[in-house]
């Protein structure tokens, strides 16, 4: 194995590895707010910021049981997310090619006469 392709295969899979773990935190946490109350809300203020990107800002406002939330920081708006799935998937395809990249390693270059 070369070490460019020793580089490639642990580079693929430290990445692939945190991907996954990632994944695998965001699936944890939407499965943990499936038991959360549900209530409705009042949108009172959106935007959209292209500052850095697009990103959303949404401000509402609700109560659970006459109250507000413990942590609303920690409110969802949509409990059925996919979340998580396509860092999964991406980590899964990552380990796999670190996997081939340590099973089959480049062939040294040959030269033409």
């Amino acid at each position: 194995m070369t070490f460019e392709s020793g580089a490639a295969a642990v580079a693929s899979a430290i990445s692939g590895v945190g991907l996954f773990g990632y994944g695998l935190h965001l699936r944890s946490r939407i499965r943990s707010c499936q038991h959360w109350p549900q209530t409705t809300g009042r949108v009172i203020q959106s935007a959209l910021e292209t500052d850095n990107g697009y990103q959303i800002r949404v401000t509402y406002h609700y109560t659970v049981n006459g109250n507000g939330p413990e942590n609303p920081a920690e409110a969802v708006v949509d409990r059925t997310s996919p979340g998580g799935l396509q860092y999964i998937i991406s980590g899964m395809i990552l380990l796999v090619m670190a996997v081939l990249v340590s099973l089959y390693p480049a062939h040294a270059a040959t030269t033409l006469p």
